[in-house]
């Protein structure tokens, strides 16, 4: 059968054909990575298919959420930024997103500059700062946007997920217009509103598509 995986072994009397299980995908998250990050890429590790570790041998082919190494050159950032109708707060955002071969993601900063505080390459996506500060804005705009973001870094394949939590909202309805920041608290409001938007996107991943066999 085409693309079906076998395996040829010789017992000492007859030759045998099995079929030879796909090997489970990895994702490595870093424990210093950022919540809400890290939550959402567990949450995508378990609805594609992927074992969540915190680390994976050298040379392996796992997909990697990591922060960036103290010695790569970055620069203090004191303003909110983001795109797609969410802003964070990074610490600190990546001097040359591009030096060797980084895709830089940019965001639009409150001023209007454009600055990077994440980046990837080669199944890696590397985060400048440990800290990103709380979310703001639509919260399934958010989880959309980071899914799609895992989907073109990790190069998986089959229905993006992004298209799936996209899929639901609207048969679901609109999410709620974000609240302004006079309104919202210290952020636990928004990560409680964050989690009902991870759990849609889990409900859709998980009804409306097949989970690909492990």
């Amino acid at each position: 059968q085409a693309g079906r995986r076998v395996r040829w072994w010789y017992d000492g009397a007859r030759v045998r054909i099995e079929d030879d299980p796909e090997p489970q995908r990895e994702l490595v998250l870093d424990e210093r990575a950022p919540e809400p990050l890290r939550a959402l890429a567990l949450l995508w590790a378990e609805t594609r298919g992927f074992a969540a570790r915190a680390q994976a041998p050298q040379g392996s082919s796992a997909r990697r959420l990591r922060c960036a190494d103290p010695a790569v050159p970055r620069r203090a950032f004191s303003v909110r930024a983001g795109c797609d109708g969410w802003t964070l707060a990074p610490a600190q955002v990546f001097e040359n997103a591009q030096d060797d071969g980084w895709l830089a993601w940019n965001w639009q900063a409150e001023d209007g500059s454009p600055c990077c505080a994440v980046r990837s390459r080669d199944g890696v996506i590397e985060v400048a700062s440990q800290d990103l500060g709380v979310p703001q804005g639509d919260p399934a705009a958010f989880a959309t946007s980071w899914s799609r973001r895992f989907e073109a870094a990790w190069d998986t394949d089959g229905v993006a997920l992004a298209a799936r939590l996209e899929q639901g909202v609207r048969a679901m309805g609109a999410p709620a217009r974000a609240r302004s920041d006079e309104d919202r608290g210290a952020g636990t409001e928004w990560t409680s509103a964050l989690a009902s938007a991870a759990a849609l996107l889990a409900l859709c991943a998980a009804l409306a598509y097949p989970r690909r066999p492990r």
